[in-house]
């Protein structure tokens, strides 16, 4: 090394930390020699860190006690290169550990258990700054402000606490909101309809949190659940929320009982978050029902006598709430008129059904040729019941003499055609009442019905009206009063009809009503399309903008579209029609393929399907053609047969039952939507366009080439090469980028493609085995690979020649054949599976009712057919609704219409709720025990026993669970509320079950019984007894005699007994079940302008079960249903 002239030798050591190496040494070559310092030692010493300071921030920190937390902040100083962690600990303070604050208290993990909460500051490297939160709980217990002592403990790494080592948390008491109710007393009104009362709750002070305190009811005069319900007692504060508001609901009183003012009282207690204040009990006072007013029409009536006997239509009116049946009865006070010789009174007293405002009574003028003075009758009303009399309580009849001249008088309106309710769905049949008008001269009226339409008047925005024929799709029969709607009723339309009644002299008078239909259903169609939008495009841009209704289609393409007609129908023509909008169905599945519906259809709306052949129909309209000449021009360019209509026709349907037409009509349909799709996606790989405005312009291709008497083939290369290149210049008008010469380079190609599709659809037609299976697979490769192909060529993605190799010949033949497809075909016989026993279906009654049923109903025995009990709705009694054709658009009136009472059953009774004179009971257990007179006896509160005996007895149990037993005579028994037992014995009895789960049974007598609120046990016994339900769930039998039997609302089982008995079955009233129908020997009758043609009738293990549309109404047990026939059916 001295050769190189180095002198020295620098030795450099990299010293790892914690490494202590105390020698070494040096090794040179043999030309140098080692001095006597040979060694050395290198010590590496392990340098202390550099300490660091810990403090809270401040001395003090104050919280709200708010159900918030606290922070608490500490700083570090010094060395901040270390990690350390710092505990905080509690030592002392006046505040309570766990209650007003959480310290040791798990939080909880969500899964039943918890962790600790944290003591410790953690500092990371480098941080100069901790926290620590302290969860303070909202307490409402105002005790002042307390405090919570903190001081540091334990520092991990080279940490010390600073001088500000401790601190305070001071705790500021944040008294808890009050509530209280807002007044001393609420007041609502019993009526016919269910009600309500509001009961209002203020809520002052910190209104941060949420708050809730519980309502309990405490006394009052009222009986619960009888007339109130309570369902939601507690009342609820959001964050911020001064008032709250509790519903007490208050049943309607179909009876029209007589109780006075009842009360309920209310306490708040259990608070949560607050405090209950000074207001702390209010009252609900719930008034009597006010009653309707009944009064003449007029003070003055008059009839010319005759050479016959006629009758003057004395009209009475009601006002105020209908929900109640009301009667009143009519005297003669007074007059000139001399009672069987120059008048009549045969029937006295008036009735009023459930929402009828107007009633007649007919007054006999009888035959009298001698000269004589006009003579009069005064004519009074009496005591009503379920009413109160009004000021025109009197009228005069003025009964002129023959040889007097007359002055004529029109015909009048008696029963307005508007009241008299019907809801349909896919039939419209409405007979109008005999009675809807009336002569007041006795004589035969003569009929017309027109349609009554509006028309716009220049620019003077009025509207004016005009009479016009009736539409094409509606008759009348002017001798039966008979509207009936034909096969080409729409589903949209709203329009107003008069019906004018016209005297012999020509005077005439009219009422207006109107008729519409605001559902349109439909059909979604490619295979089924599942899961679509179906909506009604009012602007034609192919987009649901906000105000256009929609629906979702089922399983099988159906939707029901409801729609506003009068806000639609812009040209008044009482119609929607194309000008005004179309239908488009968008997005949804295949059901037969799988695919995802990419083309947009387009209908009409007077379609009944929408497939891309309505979508041709449509755009042929857009050009100017009505829809009858684009179906045509459609027919005759595809080859169909003649007579099919496109926008009605169900090609899937039709195909599945061979109905002339649906083959033809469903291959030309697949081979538009193969083409179309197919078209689309190719133009969609080179432009950008809306999935609408494409298939639109693909759609307008071939509509254009549909002139009429000429052909499209669209298994010709050459001609769906031309519409691909007519459908890519549509395109251009919405996307100039497009490149047409790019189109033109793959047209010939994309056509060979699009042609062996479509001759694949025709060679299954010819092959003749499962086409709509085959027809399917097609379509699930042509829309699927075979479309995505063509898109994937146009993006470059893929040759032309490439698609044509996979798509074509024995390629296409192979993909076909693997296809796997599911058809959903509409069904057209309604047939229905073997069930499990009938038993199974209706599970058994609860077993406490059976003891009551043997007891009075002993007949029955174990024929008996159980029933599921359920709790109809309360249907509100005061609405009456115009004509709607489908689902209710105003609101209906689902109660039964009020019964024709036999003449027998009245006659002679005084059907009051209260009467004069009538024996009142106590609050105890009263027992009445008649005479061989005429009785009256009314209950009060208690469970009373009203015993008629001999005589016409009237009965009223009032509260309570009552026993009423009429005894010989025709009586007239009220139950009441709560559960009554009521026998009508021998006489033609009349009994009204009134509130609660009553027992009835009419015994000796033809009777008429109502078990009207409650699950009611109704047996008419012997005699020709008429049985009315009432609501809910109830069982009837009718026992020897000719009955008639009526379930009305709920689920209820009929049983008709000995004797040829009639059913009668409603809509929308339940399930009733029928147990002892006899073919030939019982009946049914339908209501509620129910015919037989409505009506679907199959079988159930054994049983007959009737349906009107999905509903079923009836059905009849241990019946074979092919023996149903509409002779069966009584008027």
């Amino acid at each position: 090394m001295n050769n190189l002239g180095i002198k020295d030798i620098s030795v450099i050591f990299y010293v790892k930390f914690c490494i202590d190496i105390q020698h070494f040494w040096v090794s040179i070559d043999g030309l140098t020699t080692i001095g006597t310092q040979n060694t050395a030692t290198l010590q590496i010493n392990d340098a202390a860190p550099d300490t660091f300071e810990v403090e809270f921030t401040q001395p003090t920190y104050s919280i709200s006690e708010n159900g918030t937390y606290a922070i608490l902040t500490l700083n570090r100083t010094g060395d901040l290169n270390q990690y350390s962690e710092v505990q905080i600990d509690v030592t002392g303070g006046s505040a309570t550990p766990e209650a007003d604050f959480y310290w040791d208290t798990l939080i909880d993990d969500g899964m039943g258990g918890g962790y600790p909460r944290s003591h410790t500051a953690y500092f990371a490297p480098g941080q100069a700054q901790a926290t620590l939160n302290v969860d303070i709980p909202l307490d409402a217990v105002v005790e002042g402000t307390e405090d919570i002592a903190f001081s540091i403990g334990s520092i991990t790494g080279n940490g010390i606490a600073g001088s500000q080592n401790s601190t305070t948390l001071n705790i500021i008491d944040v008294p808890a909101p009050t509530v209280e109710f807002a007044h001393t007393t609420y007041a609502v009104t019993e009526n016919s309809n269910w009600n309500q009362a509001f009961i209002t709750l203020n809520r002052t002070g910190d209104l941060s949190q949420s708050s809730e305190v519980q309502l309990s009811v405490t006394g009052g005069s009222a009986t619960p659940d009888s007339d109130y319900y309570f369902w939601s007692p507690i009342a609820y504060f959001g964050p911020g929320q001064t008032q709250s508001t509790v519903a007490v609901d208050i049943p309607g009183d179909y009876a029209a009982e007589i109780e006075g003012t009842e009360d309920i009282t209310f306490e708040l207690a259990n608070a949560t978050h607050a405090i209950v204040g000074n207001q702390s009990t209010a009252t609900v006072e719930i008034n009597e029902n006010p009653l309707p007013t009944v009064e003449f029409s007029h003070a003055d009536y008059w009839m010319a006598e005759n050479n016959s006997t006629v009758q003057a239509a004395i009209t009475l009116t009601r006002t105020g709430d209908l929900g109640y049946y009301s009667e009143v009865p009519i005297t003669v006070t007074g007059g000139t008129a001399a009672d069987g010789l120059d008048y009549g009174l045969p029937n006295p007293v008036a009735t009023f059904g459930w929402g009828q405002a107007q009633t007649t009574v007919y007054v006999d003028v009888l035959p009298d040729l001698e000269a004589e003075d006009t003579e009069n009758v005064t004519l009074a009303l009496g005591n009503a019941t379920g009413a109160t009399i009004g000021a025109a309580s009197t009228a005069t009849l003025e009964i002129l003499n023959t040889e007097v001249d007359v002055i004529n008088q029109p015909p009048v309106v008696t029963i307005p055609i508007s009241s008299q309710s019907h809801e349909f769905q896919t039939d419209f049949i409405l007979t109008l009442d005999p009675h809807t008008f009336t002569n007041p001269e006795g004589e035969p009226l003569t009929y017309m019905a027109r349609r009554v339409g509006w028309t716009w008047n220049g620019d003077s925005q009025t509207w004016t009206t005009q009479d016009m024929a009736l539409p094409d799709w509606l008759v009348f029969d002017p001798e039966t009063l008979t509207f009936t709607g034909t096969e080409q009723m729409p589903g949209w339309f709203w329009t107003q009809i008069e019906v004018m009644a016209t005297d012999p002299e020509g005077a005439t008078t009219s009422d207006v009503f109107a008729v519409w239909g605001n559902t349109q259903s439909g059909i979604a169609i490619d295979g089924y399309i599942a899961g679509a939008t179906a909506f009604f495009d009012a602007n034609k841009n192919g987009i649901q903008d906000g105000n256009e209704p929609s629906a979702t289609t089922n399983d099988l393409g159906g939707f029901d579209l409801n729609l506003d007609v009068e806000t639609f129908d812009t040209n008044r023509s009482g119609l929607i029609e194309f000008e005004e909008g179309q239908l488009v169905v968008v997005g949804g599945e295949d059901t037969a393929t799988g695919l995802p519906l990419e083309t947009p259809l387009v209908a009409t709306p007077d379609a009944e399907v929408t497939t891309l052949l309505t979508s041709l129909v449509a755009n042929l309209v857009a050009g100017g053609a009505t829809v009858d000449q684009a179906n045509q021009q459609v027919l005759d360019a595809l080859g169909l047969p003649a007579g099919v209509d496109i926008n009605q026709l169900d090609p899937i349907a039709a195909t599945a039952n061979q109905e002339p037409g649906g083959v033809e009509t469903l291959v030309a349909m697949v081979k538009v939507q193969n083409t179309v799709t197919q078209i689309a996606n190719l133009l969609d790989g080179l432009a950008d366009v809306s999935a609408y405005d494409m298939v639109q312009a693909v759609v307008g291709a071939i509509a254009s080439e549909m002139q009429p008497n000429s052909t499209v083939d669209l298994t010709n290369p050459d001609r769906l090469q031309t519409l691909i290149s007519n459908a890519a210049v549509a395109v251009q008008q919405i996307d100039s980028n497009i490149d047409l010469a790019q189109v033109e380079d793959m047209a010939a190609s994309a056509a060979t493609v699009m042609a062996a599709a479509n001759q694949r659809i025709d060679d299954v037609v010819a092959q003749g085995n499962d086409i709509l299976t085959d027809i399917a697979k097609v379509q699930f490769v042509a829309l699927g690979t075979t479309a995505d192909d063509l898109q994937a060529a146009a993006a470059g993605t893929k040759t032309i020649d490439e698609v044509v190799a996979a798509n074509t010949g024995a390629a296409l033949d192979a993909q076909i054949a693997a296809a796997v497809v599911n058809w959903m075909v509409l069904p057209v016989v309604v047939d229905e599976p073997i069930l499990d026993p009938l038993e199974d279906i209706f599970p058994p009654m609860l077993e406490d009712m059976v003891p009551v049923v043997d007891e009075i109903f002993p007949q029955m025995g174990e024929d008996m057919v159980p029933v599921v009990v359920t709790e109809p709705s309360v249907p509100n009694l005061n609405d009456i609704p115009e004509f709607s054709q489908s689902g209710i658009v105003q609101p209906t009136v689902s109660s039964p219409t009020v019964p024709t009472m036999p003449t027998g059953a009245l006659a002679g009774a005084d059907i009051e709720l209260t009467i004069a004179g009538a024996a009142e009971g106590t609050a105890a257990d009263d027992t009445f025990n008649g005479d061989e007179g005429d009785n009256a006896f009314l209950g009060n509160n208690g469970d009373d026993s009203l015993l008629g005996n001999d005589g016409d007895d009237w009965m009223n149990g009032n509260r309570g669970a009552d026993y009423l037993d009429g005894g010989a005579g025709d009586d007239t028994c009220y139950g009441g509320k709560d559960n009554d037992i009521m026998l009508g014995g021998n006489g033609a009895d009349l009994m009204f079950g009134n509130l609660g789960d009553d027992t009835i049974s009419g015994d000796d007598g033809n009777d008429f019984l109502n078990g009207n609120q409650g699950k009611d046990l109704v047996a008419g016994g012997s005699g020709d007894d008429t049985l009315h339900g009432g609501q809910q769930n109830d069982i009837l039998t009718g026992d020897d005699g000719d009955d008639l039997l009526c379930g009305d609302l709920g689920d209820d089982t009929l049983t008709g007994g000995n004797g040829s008995d009639t059913f009668m079955l409603a809509r929308s009233a339940g399930n009733d079940i029928i147990v002892d129908f006899e073919d030939g020997i019982d009946a049914l009758t339908l209501s509620q302008g129910l015919t037989f043609s409505n009506l679907a009738i199959s079988s159930l293990n054994g049983s007959a079960i009737i349906r009107v549309d999905d509903e079923i109404i009836a059905t009849l047990t241990d019946f074979n249903a092919s023996l149903l026939t509409e002779n069966d059916f009584v008027g």
